[in-house]
């Protein structure tokens, strides 16, 4: 994954955006992957499909089965409650 500054000022105060992309050849970055997965996608096909593009080489593969599994432990997570000693 590569971050690009968006804000190139020299202010302590200025908020900078950074973007960091998943799949560079498809411009794909990491809100749109988590905005896919959150609405439902759940394998990496599912995921380049619902941010409307096609795999090329195939290396971002691996972070975007790395979110999926992230999204299912932390839906997992809420979805079974610790009971309190």
């Amino acid at each position: 994954m590569r971050s690009i500054r968006v804000c190139a000022c020299a202010e302590s105060y200025c908020r900078v955006e950074v973007i960091v992309y998943v799949c560079i050849c498809n411009a794909v970055n990491e809100r749109s992957v988590r905005e896919a997965i959150g609405r439902g996608c759940r394998t990496v096909g599912e995921v380049y499909r619902g941010c409307g593009v096609r795999p090329q080489c195939g290396r971002c593969g691996t972070d975007i089965a790395r979110f999926i599994e992230q999204h299912d432990d932390a839906s997992c997570e809420a979805a079974w409650p610790i009971a309190a000693e």
